[in-house]
């Protein structure tokens, strides 16, 4: 998912820099950074004043988003961050706190994103992808019962977390575009 992220809002060569900050141990660094590195070609509006949930609800619906979105977000103390939640959740939770947060609206990736609140601001955009964005989660993702991870049932039964196979493939992009 965080692949497709980059490629929908980020400016060229910055891609792999924003990937390489999610990969890390400390991947928050990267969503600092985001609003200097977003292809500013995606940015449908912004603002200084985070707009109401139910604006932001409406804004987003109206651009194909139903009712789920990605979040990548400094905000990890309940696992917000690299997960697939509600939509309606994701923005009450972004709204009522001071950290910076992008949430991926499903399945048109149309997002807000709302930086680090400063002096009162919560400066934020909505973007809408420069590249088809098909980020809806399979039919066969189920939530695990006891917690909020979600994943993919394998043919085995086994059960593999998005983050995981999102950070999966972050390597094998990683490695390859590394090594070519």
């Amino acid at each position: 998912m965080e692949t497709r992220i980059a490629k929908a809002f980020i400016v060229g060569n910055r891609r792999e820099r924003f990937l390489f900050d999610r990969m890390k141990k400390d991947p928050l660094t990267a969503i600092f950074k985001l609003p200097s590195i977003l292809d500013s070609g995606c940015v449908l509006m912004s603002g200084t004043s985070f707009p109401a949930t139910a604006e932001v609800v409406r804004i987003m619906q109206s651009h194909g988003v139903t009712d789920s979105g990605y979040i990548i977000s400094e905000y990890r103390d309940e696992g917000f961050d690299g997960q697939y939640v509600p939509l309606l959740d994701a923005i009450e939770k972004v709204r009522g706190e001071g950290f910076p947060a992008l949430i991926v609206g499903l399945p048109s990736g149309f997002s807000c994103f709302k930086e680090e609140s400063v002096r009162g601001n919560q400066p934020y955009y909505f973007l809408k992808p420069r590249l088809r964005f098909d980020g809806a989660p399979k039919s066969d993702t189920r939530v695990r019962q006891g917690d909020s991870e979600t994943g993919v049932r394998q043919g085995d039964g086994s059960f593999v977390s998005h983050k995981e196979k999102d950070r999966g493939r972050l390597r094998e992009t990683l490695i390859s575009s590394f090594c070519a």
